[in-house]
């Protein structure tokens, strides 16, 4: 079963339209429009094993999702040793000191991964937090990356509530 939230209709319009990946699938699909985080607080405990955040590579970061309320609605929705994947990957701003300190204070494991992506114009790298209760689970599937490795001044940082984001912070140097 997948699951898709998604805020913007006609992205959904577009996939349906001229994709077909979903129509192809014979996994069963289910896409619900709206914010995703709000869809997720108003949903039954869905038990997932896997949940994907990648709403932070654009210009408007949505710092509502980032937050340790977030992150409480998020694993809610994981079984014991799921994991919940987040997609940083942003020219603008730097958003793996802000997981990390949410995962501080929240005590959870994390692993950093980045890997090489080629693209007709040049080279890059794609960035993810994988967070989990789970070191095992983590340390088992990314060996290479370093288990709770620590972005420098990361103790520092305030941790972001639904009352306290600080974007201008988190931009890159």
């Amino acid at each position: 079963m997948y699951r898709f939230y998604e805020i913007n209709p006609d992205v959904v319009e577009i996939a349906q339209r001229y994709f077909t990946y979903l129509s192809d699938t014979h996994a069963s699909v289910e896409t619900v429009l709206g914010d995703g985080r709000i869809a997720l607080e108003r949903e039954p405990t869905q038990r997932f094993d896997v949940l994907v955040l990648d709403a932070f590579s654009g210009d408007a970061v949505p710092a509502h999702l980032l937050t340790v309320e977030a992150l409480d609605i998020y694993l809610e929705h994981l079984v014991p040793q799921g994991a919940l994947a987040i997609h940083i990957s942003n020219r603008h701003i730097d958003l793996f000191p802000v997981v990390a300190r949410l995962c501080l204070r929240m005590e959870l494991n994390w692993k950093h991964v980045k890997t090489r992506m080629e693209f007709g114009h040049g080279s890059g790298y794609c960035e993810w937090v994988v967070i989990s209760r789970d070191a095992q689970w983590l340390d088992a599937r990314w060996s290479d990356a370093e288990l709770n490795a620590m972005p420098e001044g990361v103790d520092d940082l305030p941790v972001w509530t639904d009352n306290y984001s600080n974007i201008l912070g988190a931009l890159r140097q």
